[in-house]
Formats: structure tokens, sequence, C-alpha cells
């Protein structure tokens, strides 16, 4: 698959290493369920399968980037 270039920054050496790490993996987790969610015009279950994910990780997935509400 396809995939995009990553972005590159400066980093910002005003905070720890762990707290940017962290801050990285969650940007890009984000765009991760993004860009799957609309690959798969917002059907978790076919996203998941897609990904050999569990449906229920990939919503709370969602939920925590607010890409989704909690009531699905």
């Amino acid at each position: 698959p396809a995939t995009s270039p990553a972005t590159t920054r400066a980093p910002d050496f005003s905070t720890s290493f762990r707290a940017a790490k962290e801050q990285a993996v969650a940007e890009w987790e984000r765009e991760y369920v993004r860009a799957l969610l609309d690959a798969h015009a917002g059907n978790l279950s076919k996203a998941a399968r897609a990904v050999r994910m569990d449906r229920n990780h990939l919503r709370e997935m969602a939920v925590r980037h607010k890409l989704r509400s909690d009531d699905t």
C-alpha cells in the first residue's frame, strides 16, 4: 500500500525525550486511524479487519483521538 512521506519537523528540546516521543506517536496514530477510517468509509468492522486489529481497540483509538463519538 502507498504511504505518505513523513513530515519532518525540528525537534522541540523544551520538553523531555519521552514527552516528545509520546506526542509524535500520538500524532502518527491519529493520522493512521483517520486514514484507515476514511479508506473504509468510517466502517469500523471493515477497517479493523483490513489491518487485523480488534474492532473494539480501533473504536477506542478513534474515540481517544476524537475521530468518533463514544456511543458507537
